[in-house]
């Protein structure tokens, strides 16, 4: 046993440390006999996170930094949090220079009658510049997100072109049930994997063709639904058919698939190449093999989540939410910068404060809770009020 004494504690607090052999049975029995001790109970999810971000060891991003990387599951996402650790760093000078804008465009307003065009173009300057930055982070939250939650590659293609068969290849055991029997996945089903050091969900859809099944229709939707949701659409198609008949057809459907989901990456994988003589591997002029088509795979998935070169990245959904809303809020400001400078100032404050959501100078205690949920239940309990021992 081990006293620690604050606020030279990870929660700032004073704590009593228990070593114990590392069985279960022993730290539950230890447990169990200190919480029949009176007024002592076991600690909540995040409980001692909390305490020490309210006693003012961590910031709110430091805490989503802590919490990403106890649940980091590959390399990429062990970076990622890491570089969330300093995301207070770089917004807070975004904030503080909103906050002088804001002071210079109310003293323009409680000292003047009318702006200056001078001012009002440097006032824009000013707000560019921080839409440039807001734009940037944005575009790094996106990237991020792709981290820490996973890309997902969804296979498509018609029937019987060996959509299962390449889904598990790529998850090197079987997944899928494979047949020469066209429309055998009515389905879509999922695998997670590792590449580059990333997360990504693989799906393999019912294959597409035209049917009057309500069972395979319904399969079907469901492949066109689960295309528009990946961030990366492999196209399997039948070489030896497509050479020989169907080519300007499937081409065009591809297109298609290509046009609806813009942004997106696409990789046409021409399967049973086998099958090919000779002349017609010439005329395809393409390498061919598994690993060529891993390798696409591979710089697809770097191209979409390329943060190497940024010194902060975040990466949760409602980082994301805030940024596109203060970057709205910045347009609204300039928009109304020369005719009415009082809501203009309104604007500016909107987005200071979707800016300190983030950074954690603004705290939504709704937002707190949800966060410190998310940390692992551990064996802890916690001691109060007295001493305010945390054991």
């Amino acid at each position: 046993m081990e006293w620690r004494f604050g606020p030279n504690t990870f929660t700032g607090e004073n704590t009593v440390e228990l070593y114990l052999h590392g069985s279960k049975a022993v730290v539950n029995a230890v447990c169990k006999s200190l919480l029949k001790i009176k007024n002592i109970e076991a600690a909540k999810a995040g409980e001692f996170t909390k305490r020490a971000f309210f006693n003012g060891k961590y910031s709110i991003s430091q805490v989503e930094s802590l919490n990403d990387l106890i649940n980091a599951e590959t390399e990429s996402q062990r970076k990622l949090a890491i570089k969330q650790n300093k995301a207070g760093k770089y917004l807070e000078p975004i904030r503080e220079k909103l906050i002088n804008l804001i002071a210079q465009v109310q003293a323009a307003i409680d000292f003047g009658e009318d702006i200056e065009n001078q001012k009002i173009d440097n006032y824009s300057n000013i707000a560019q510049n921080i839409l440039v930055q807001l734009r940037k982070f944005e575009r790094g939250a996106k990237r991020g997100s792709l981290i820490r939650e996973g890309i997902k590659v969804a296979i498509v293609g018609k029937t019987n072109v060996g959509k299962s068969s390449l889904m598990n290849r790529l998850a090197e055991k079987d997944i899928a049930i494979v047949s020469n029997i066209s429309g055998t996945t009515r389905d879509y089903l999922e695998t997670r994997l590792h590449l580059n050091a990333s997360p990504i969900t693989v799906v393999d859809t019912a294959g597409i063709r035209e049917t009057v099944d309500p069972l395979e229709k319904e399969g079907i939707r469901r492949s066109f639904e689960k295309a528009e949701e990946a961030n990366i659409i492999v196209y399997v198609c039948d070489a030896p058919k497509l050479l020989k008949s169907t080519f300007e057809i499937e081409m065009d459907e591809i297109l298609g698939f290509q046009n609806e989901n813009d942004g997106r990456k696409m990789i046409i994988c021409l399967n049973k190449a086998d099958l090919l003589d000779q002349s017609k591997k010439d005329e395809l002029n393409q390498k061919n093999g598994l690993s060529t088509f891993l390798s696409s795979l591979k710089n697809s998935i770097n191209n979409l989540c390329d943060v190497e070169n940024d010194e902060c990245v975040l990466s949760r959904q409602r980082h994301i939410l805030l940024l596109q809303e203060s970057i709205i809020e910045m347009n609204s400001f300039l928009e109304n910068l020369s005719f009415d400078q009082a809501l203009a100032a309104q604007y500016l404050q909107n987005a200071a404060n979707c800016i300190g959501e983030i950074s954690g100078t603004i705290v939504n205690e709704q937002i707190l809770d949800k966060i410190f949920s998310q940390f692992v239940l551990e064996n802890k309990v916690y001691c109060y009020p007295m001493e305010n021992i945390l054991v």
